[in-house]
């Protein structure tokens, strides 16, 4: 994964192939990227979805980071003229 506040890559060197997750997922301005190697997801914190602004948070499916329901899905997805400064994910298990 290479992403920068105006792309994202996910790059699988085992099957050689790359996909652009803003154009994928139809995201823009990036806000925190994170990889959690325990459930093999990608967490992305973004500013605008389909060029709305507002503040998103999407789980990708790393193993299949193709658009679908089943692949990826937005835990937030807020239509409100809010754009966000500095962002982090943290996830916590038991």
């Amino acid at each position: 994964m290479v992403s920068s506040v105006r792309d994202c890559l996910y790059i699988d060197l085992e099957k050689e192939r790359e996909i652009d997750i803003d154009d994928e997922h139809d995201l823009q301005q990036f806000k925190t990227v994170m990889f959690d190697n325990e459930d093999n997801h990608i967490y992305i914190i973004a500013n605008k979805h389909g060029g709305k602004l507002g503040f998103y948070i999407m789980r990708i499916n790393m193993l299949n980071p193709f658009t679908g329901l089943e692949n990826a899905k937005f835990i937030v997805n807020w239509n409100r003229n809010l754009d966000i400064g500095d962002a982090s994910i943290f996830i916590l298990r038991d």
